[in-house]
């Protein structure tokens, strides 16, 4: 389903996880961002991109290596696919696709477009990468934490936001990388909040939002209390109504800082 909608940008929103997909539009060029989930909802992407695209180039953006945000990839061969430098080389590729694959057996998923792993054509290696893709003007900064291998990017022309798998209003950190990577992440995401003038903040999963700092302040707050072993569940389990699927995330965070970071 279409979960958010301007003149210039479209955020679908999957069945699953409330997963997003965001399509940006410019003048010359198409930003699709992580692909997701289920082969219906690829589809309607893929025709939805079809009717924009004209003489357009197709830009692909994959956030981190999370099997369920380059499960749709293969569906998109023409696209320039651009992502960290740590995703394009990751050991253990295969790994990620026999995810997918174990996904589509349980679930009896058939697909039209092969499984693969993103072919990277252009690699971000460092903070602040700026990049013009056609008439839109990016910049790229690299976030670990939640993965090692993580991304997030600015629009200036649409003084908009993709952050990927953090500041989540249906989710709490997942942290599956370090601890530290995670605070400084956010703490990096509160600084280009502050430098640049940000109307929209678009996650991975849940809804988009023009109040970031509602969502940099619960993250904070999560990572500190965690860190000071504070017992944060009751409240967890307020806020998030589907805390029961994601407690098992919250002891692995738990277990990370007690040694495993």
């Amino acid at each position: 389903m279409i979960q958010y909608k301007t003149a210039y940008l479209t955020v679908f929103q999957s069945e699953l996880y409330e997963t997003t997909s965001t399509v940006i539009e410019g003048k010359e060029a198409i930003i699709l961002v992580d692909p997701n989930w289920l082969p219906n909802e690829i589809a309607k992407i893929k025709e939805y991109i079809k009717l924009k695209l004209k003489n357009k180039q197709l830009y692909l953006v994959i956030t981190h290596s999370d099997f369920d945000h380059i499960i749709g990839v293969g569906a998109f061969p023409e696209a320039i696919i651009i992502a960290s430098e740590a995703l394009k080389l990751k050991p253990n590729k295969k790994e990620t696709l026999t995810d997918i694959f174990e996904f589509d057996k349980i679930y009896y998923v058939t697909r039209s477009y092969p499984i693969k792993f993103p072919h990277v054509n252009i690699a971000i290696d460092e903070n602040k990468t700026q990049i013009q893709l056609g008439d839109l003007e990016c910049t790229f900064y690299l976030s670990p934490g939640h993965t090692d291998d993580g991304l997030f990017f600015y629009i200036k022309n649409l003084q908009t936001l993709i952050v990927g798998d953090y500041l989540s209003d249906v989710e709490f950190p997942f942290i599956t990388s370090s601890y530290l990577d995670y605070y400084q992440t956010t703490q990096l995401m509160q600084r280009v909040c502050h430098d640049n003038k940000v109307d929209l903040l678009i996650p991975g999963h849940g809804k988009a939002t023009k109040d970031y700092q509602k969502r940099i302040d619960f993250t904070l707050w999560y990572l500190d209390s965690i860190k000071n072993n504070e017992d944060i569940e009751q409240e967890l389990m307020k806020r998030f109504p589907f805390y029961q699927g994601m407690k098992a995330a919250h002891k692995n965070n738990l277990l990370l800082i007690k040694g495993r970071d």
